[in-house]
C-alpha cells in the first residue's frame, strides 16, 4: 500500500502549483443574477476525497466533528468548513471535505495560520498526522466557483436532508469556453425556471484527475436528482449543452452537519 503523504504538507505543495493558474483563470467580480439570487463573493474550494483503513472510519470522522473543527473556527483564513459522507457514488469513498477559501492566496494565509494552532495539547499538524495513518488513499482538487453561473432558490439554508449532488465535467477539446456560454444563456435560465434543485452551483477545476469543470447541485431527495435530470434531458437546449461535453461522472452526498465551520 502506498504511503499517504502528511496533508498539510500536500496542500502546500499543490497551493504553490496552482497559484499562477488561479490568478490566470480567475473570473470577472460577481455580479446580480436576478431575481431570486444573489451576489457571489469569490471562492475558491479545495476537495480532500478520504478511504478509511477498515475500522478507521468512525476514529477519523470524530477527529474533523472535534478538534479540528475547533481549531478551524480560530482560522479566519478559512471561509468554511463543510463535510460529506457518501449516499451514492460510482466509485469507493468514506468521507468529503470540502474547504472554502477566498483565493488561493487566502489558503496560503490559513495554512500558515494552521501552524500554530493546537487543541487539547495537541498541534494541528499531529491530527493531520493521525488521518494519514488512518488512511487507504485521499486524494485533493482544487475548483474555482463562477459567481455569475450560480442559481439559488433563496437565502435561507437549505432543506433539512438534502443531498448534495457533485457532477464532473471534462469539456470536449477546445470547448471550455464554448461550455460556459452553453451554461451562462441556455442552462442557467432552465435550471432558475424549475424547481427540481435548491441550488446549482459550477466551478472550473484549477486541480484535478482530468475533469475541467465541476457543477454541485443541491436536492431535496434521490427522487428530486431524478426529477432534475429528467427535466434537463426534456430541455430544448439539451443537445447543444451536451455536444459540449466529452465525459461525466456523478456522485452523491449527505452532509454531516456536527463537523461544520462558520
Amino acid at each position: 500500500m502506498r504511503r499517504v503523504r502528511t496533508l498539510t504538507a500536500r496542500v502546500a505543495i499543490l497551493a504553490t502549483a496552482v497559484s499562477v493558474t488561479a490568478a490566470a483563470l480567475a473570473p470577472a467580480a460577481a455580479r446580480s443574477q436576478g431575481a431570486g439570487t444573489t451576489d457571489v463573493v469569490a471562492d475558491v474550494r479545495q476537495i480532500v476525497t478520504f478511504r478509511w483503513l477498515p475500522g478507521r472510519e468512525a476514529d477519523a470522522t470524530a477527529i474533523y466533528t472535534g478538534p479540528l473543527r475547533a481549531i478551524y473556527d480560530r482560522v479566519p483564513a478559512i471561509g468554511r468548513v463543510r463535510v460529506f459522507r457518501e449516499a451514492e457514488s460510482p466509485e469507493p469513498l468514506d468521507l468529503v471535505v470540502v474547504t472554502h477559501y477566498a483565493s488561493m492566496a487566502q489558503m496560503d494565509t490559513a495554512n500558515a495560520q494552521l501552524r500554530t494552532q493546537s487543541e487539547g495539547g495537541r498541534r494541528a499538524l499531529q491530527f493531520y498526522g493521525d488521518l494519514s495513518a488512518m488512511s487507504a488513499g485521499h486524494h485533493d482538487q482544487f475548483v474555482e466557483m463562477l459567481p455569475h453561473l450560480r442559481v439559488s432558490r433563496d437565502t435561507a439554508s437549505a432543506p433539512r436532508g438534502a443531498l448534495v449532488v457533485y457532477e464532473y465535467l471534462r469539456a470536449v477539446p477546445g470547448g471550455l469556453e464554448a461550455l460556459e456560454r452553453e451554461l451562462e444563456l441556455r442552462v442557467r435560465p432552465a435550471e432558475r425556471a424549475s424547481a427540481a434543485a435548491w441550488r446549482s452551483e459550477t466551478g472550473r477545476m484549477l486541480v484535478s484527475d482530468g475533469w475541467t469543470h465541476l457543477r454541485i447541485h443541491t436536492v431535496s431527495s434521490l427522487g428530486a436528482w431524478q426529477q432534475f435530470v429528467a427535466a434537463t434531458r426534456t430541455a430544448p437546449t439539451h443537445r447543444a449543452y451536451e455536444r459540449q461535453i466529452a465525459a461525466r461522472k456523478i456522485i452523491i452526498l449527505r452532509h454531516l452537519p456536527d463537523a461544520d465551520v462558520r
